[in-house]
């Protein structure tokens, strides 16, 4: 809680292991996306959810234009990225407050019990911002990354416990 004397927030310790460090060990992948999108699914269902059309242009402004001295291969992804969103444009979605911050690191394993930690900008947005950003940080830590960054197995696993995504979660995960 905030110590007004101090004017701090305090904070407990969460004990436990990174979700990164048991997937960078060889952890089942499937089974932590699962965990990941049961604890999901109550985060995001803790507060109000509404529904909305999905809008290109705020993902697109989060993906910085190219620097001369990045590969072409950036410019290329970057445009692929921008013509999925394109395409995407309208989709309905769920909209609710987003962990801000989320990735492997943010998620603390212990035992049966996940526990978020470091949030930052609690606003609402897409929800599936969040899934994707920790599915793609998954997917950086996995002992064995397969070829493909959202393989059918973890995303079954996933949408087992969160629900269905379609589409947009594929354009978050990439993003």
């Amino acid at each position: 809680g905030f110590d007004d004397a101090t004017q701090v927030v305090m904070v407990a310790f969460v004990p436990g292991e990174r979700l990164a460090n048991l997937a960078h060990a060889g952890a089942d992948p499937v089974a932590l996306c699962g965990r990941v999108g049961q604890w999901l699914a109550a985060f995001h269902g803790a507060r109000e959810v509404t529904e909305a059309a999905f809008d290109a242009r705020g993902p697109l402004r989060h993906v910085p234009e190219a620097a001369e001295y990045l590969p072409e291969a950036y410019t290329e992804a970057r445009v692929r990225l921008a013509a999925q969103a394109l395409a995407l444009q309208g989709t309905r979605h769920r909209r609710a407050v987003l962990h801000g911050d989320l990735n492997a690191s943010n998620l603390i394993v212990s035992g049966a019990v996940m526990t978020g930690i470091d949030f930052e900008n609690l606003h609402a947005h897409p929800a599936l911002r969040d899934a994707g950003q920790v599915l793609a940080a998954l997917h950086l830590r996995a002992a064995e990354a397969p070829g493909q960054i959202l393989p059918e197995p973890w995303r079954a696993a996933f949408e087992a416990a969160y629900g269905p995504c379609g589409a947009l979660l594929d354009f978050f995960v990439l993003q």
